[in-house]
């Protein structure tokens, strides 16, 4: 029988090993522990109570010194990183391996990485990355979404249960990367799923290629050392050591530390998991607004604009053509082929909503409601949207009709008539069940 003996290794390493190794060192150093002041005063102006989208938005930090991440920020740290090493190696010529520190750099590189993809596992288990379709957007022709939208709505309408297993493979790998044993497992689950997220972000222009792409990075590198093991050992059929670099500190503050740094990281998650609920049940909460009973999809009948009255027309893009309430305070308006609704949005993020985000088709107002007065303001959803504000009132001569007159801060006056349109949708029949339109 064949023994294996798990040897820790002591032998010197190679120039080049210990030339490679201070420069992923210094590379990966940079690259996680944040050198921008933003970040820190980011960190310390947070919110109460805390928001998710900015707790998100930290937990995706990485250098930049473009006006976007851009993979030139790799090279400018990576030239960085080249001229420390080779003050590094210069001054310490003598050393021959760097164990201690190998270890170290990849106990950072695994919380950094558990981080990173267990903040977006949390958003997909609630379906808070890539929600279903909103009411306005089942109305927005296909042409006018950008591939990276199509992608998600189609995610979070037809597979959300689909987005819930993705975002549970990625707490998973995320866990496993927590605990030194399991890392590599964690790693190995990291870099398949990655691989998955970089094709979606350059195949449907989601945006977030430079972020993906790190993350991948450090999942390659955790596993860099143990593939030549697993190649020898499942494929080759040799016995193969373990790896058994380890570094134990008997003192007394340092177990302390790892008590203070896991605490930390696990608080830190716990506090993702709870936001992410807590802002799915929000979702669900918002949805009985002032205007919800009214929530549909609206044809104009009659449009009125400083008292003129405006036929429909394919062409016009000034009229209204269609109008939806959500059941939250949203509204929007198609106005036609001829009518740029929104800046060309490449991504969601905090500043931008994501029922906004990727849609050229409608121009999105957020309502604010007076049910008393029977008033309700609109205002753009975006701050980049260059639309008008409206002062309105509004009545309901029927069940099925809403009327609303009033002005924008041009002082045009605007009198429309609403008719509400019911209509099923095949994305929920489902082809599974009797489909009746």
């Amino acid at each position: 029988m064949t023994q294996v003996q798990n040897l820790t290794p002591t032998t010197a390493w190679s120039p080049l090993e210990k030339a490679a190794f201070r420069l992923f060192f210094l590379y990966f150093l940079l690259q996680i522990v944040p050198i921008n002041w933003k970040f820190y005063h980011s960190l310390f102006t947070l919110h109460w109570p805390l928001d998710l989208s900015e707790i998100v938005q930290l937990s995706r930090y990485l250098p930049r010194f473009q006006a976007q991440e851009s993979f030139l920020d790799w090279l400018i740290l990576a030239l960085g990183a080249a001229t420390g090493s080779i003050l590094w190696g210069a001054w310490d010529k003598r050393r021959p391996e760097y164990h201690q520190e190998y270890y170290w750099l990849k106990a950072l590189v695994r919380y950094r990485l558990a981080l990173g993809i267990m903040a977006y596992g949390f958003l997909k288990v609630f379906h808070l990355q890539m929600p279903a379709p909103t009411l306005s957007e089942l109305n927005t022709n296909y042409g006018d979404f950008l591939p990276w939208k199509i992608y998600w709505l189609t995610t979070g309408l037809a597979s959300a249960s689909y987005e819930t297993v993705i975002g549970l493979i990625e707490l998973g790998a995320g866990l496993l990367l927590l605990y030194r044993r399991t890392a590599t497992f964690g790693a190995a689950i990291a870099a398949a799923f990655l691989l998955n997220v970089i094709a979606v972000n350059l195949f449907y222009e989601v945006g977030d290629l430079v972020y993906s792409a790190f993350l991948l990075t450090l999942a390659l590198f955790l596993l860099v050392q143990d593939v030549p093991r697993v190649v020898n050992l499942l494929l080759l059929e040799r016995p193969t050591a373990a790896n058994k670099v380890r570094v134990t500190i008997s003192a007394g503050w340092f177990k302390l530390l790892q008590l203070a740094v896991k605490s930390v990281t696990v608080f830190s998650l716990a506090i993702l998991g709870y936001l992410a609920l807590q802002e799915n049940a929000q979702k669900q909460e918002s949805q009985s607004g002032a205007l919800s009973a009214e929530a549909g999809c609206y044809q104009v009948r009659e449009f009125k604009l400083n008292g003129k009255l405006l036929p429909f027309s394919q062409t016009d893009s000034v009229r209204w053509h269609d109008v939806v309430i959500e059941k939250w305070p949203t509204l929007s308006i198609n106005r036609g082929p001829g009518h740029s609704a929104v800046t060309p949005i490449t991504k969601t993020g905090t500043q931008v909503p994501a029922e906004a985000a990727g849609n050229g088709g409608r121009q999105y107002f957020k309502l604010k409601v007076d049910s008393l007065r029977q008033t309700l303001t609109m205002l753009p959803l975006h701050q980049d949207q260059k639309i008008e504000q409206w002062e309105l009132r509004y009545r309901k001569p029927s069940a099925a009709t809403l009327v609303l007159s009033g002005r924008n801060e041009r002082q045009d006056s605007l009198y429309v008539v609403l008719d509400k349109v019911e209509k099923d949708y095949l994305l929920y029949k489902g082809r599974r069940k009797p489909v009746t339109l």
